[in-house]
């Protein structure tokens, strides 16, 4: 699996209940007959998985917002470990975990 900076993710929602997926067939099952689904699109921070809507900040924008983030966690040197618990807390979606032959990270 390869990491990836930032990422761009879709979310399908009802406009009514706001229940939300990023499975569009899913949303689009639930909702057939009595809810309209619309599209948001983000562009995620592929260490921590926050994420701006394009459709606030434009595609660019909210780019460029992902990749400042990336690059805040570089400079304050939080970024495997706040990786790390995203990993997790995402079931392996956002972040990256380093792995070391035969040990522990952490000492």
């Amino acid at each position: 699996m390869e990491f990836e900076k930032i990422k761009g993710v879709t979310y399908y929602r009802c406009p009514i209940c706001e229940e939300n997926s990023t499975n569009r067939a899913k949303i689009e099952m639930h909702f057939r007959e009595a809810h309209q689904v619309r599209a948001d699109k983000f562009i995620c921070c592929g260490i921590c998985g926050e994420g701006w809507n394009t459709k606030r900040f434009g595609e660019e924008g909210a780019r460029k917002l992902a990749e400042q983030h990336y690059q805040s966690h570089i400079d304050d040197g939080s970024a495997d470990a706040t990786a790390r618990s995203a990993y997790f807390l995402s079931h392996g979606y956002w972040g990256y975990v380093k792995s070391i032959k035969g040990g522990r990270e952490d000492g």
